[in-house]
């Protein structure tokens, strides 16, 4: 692909990038196809075509798909009532949101509240019986992140990770020994398919740093997090998720908040000799 090409291809994906950020924050508003054709810079006449090809789906079915997402989320994770979050997620009535729900994921929404997805029960098999779990409850201020955004499997994460670190060198070679790595995970995967998992990946901003094309400069916003520390490899980080959000939640006093998961890199593999070593702080959000 031509230096060009490659230019305006990311240009493309910038301005519909905006137009995802927005959404993702903006889930319970009503959406105005021309503001949102005002935010990505394009013509209402191109813009839902442009969206679709570049999401593979269209403005309104992403919206659908991330507020039953956010449905799922809940109804694993709180007591909130099934018609409560039938509200919430913009349906009217209890029926027509279990049609929706199961037309998503296959289950109506009091079945799907009781099972465990497939990556949880084959974590639950992993784990050992745990006495106590080592979690902090704290605070913690906003924070500039510099990131880009991925939309692809999470055992794809690795890949993704090698291409950011690579461009975050290039550009910002003074601070490439204190940068400190972070990623933001919006979905789990025993609700959103693979394809569709979207994640944030990069390094908290330091004053004076360079954002490549194609980054974003972001804000960790200021929030309580229940934050549990992983060791080893990040082929099994899923169990410090189970501990956290499946085990230590619902004996805490603490609900689990709807956002992203934060997981930060406290080492990298090629600063230690072996998998073992690797240490990952996992945050999750609690809900206030």
């Amino acid at each position: 692909m031509s230096d060009v090409k490659l230019s305006t291809l990311n240009d493309y994906r910038a301005r519909i990038g905006r137009v995802i950020y927005w959404l993702e924050g903006h889930l319970d508003e009503e959406i105005e196809p021309a503001e949102l054709a005002r935010i990505a810079s394009f013509s209402m006449y191109h813009f839902h075509r442009i969206f679709r090809a570049m999401t593979g789906d269209s403005v309104m079915g992403y919206v659908r798909r991330l507020r039953l997402e956010r449905a799922a989320h809940k109804l694993r994770h709180s007591e909130d009532g099934v018609l409560e979050v039938a509200l919430e997620s913009g349906y009217s009535s209890h029926e027509g949101f279990t049609r929706a729900f199961h037309r998503q994921f296959g289950a109506a929404p009091s079945t799907f509240r009781q099972g465990v997805g497939p990556r949880m029960r084959d974590a639950f098999e992993r784990l050992h019986l745990m006495e106590s779990l080592d979690v902090s409850v704290r605070t913690i201020e906003a924070q500039a992140f510099v990131c880009k955004r991925h939309i692809r499997p999470y055992h794809e994460a690795g890949d993704a990770w090698q291409d950011v670190w690579c461009e975050m060198q290039k550009v910002n070679p003074r601070f490439v020994a204190n940068m400190q790595c972070v990623g933001r995970y919006y979905g789990d995967p025993d609700i959103t398919p693979e394809d569709k998992l979207r994640f944030d990946v990069g390094v908290l901003y330091e004053p004076g740093m360079v954002v490549p094309e194609g980054f974003r400069k972001e804000v960790l916003t200021e929030k309580m997090w229940a934050v549990i520390l992983h060791r080893g490899s990040y082929d099994t980080i899923l169990d410090a998720y189970l501990q956290l959000v499946g085990h230590w939640f619902p004996q805490s006093g603490y609900e689990v908040g709807f956002g992203p998961c934060v997981e930060r890199y406290i080492n990298l593999p090629s600063g230690v000799s072996s998998e073992d070593e690797l240490l990952t702080e996992v945050w999750a959000p609690v809900a206030q």
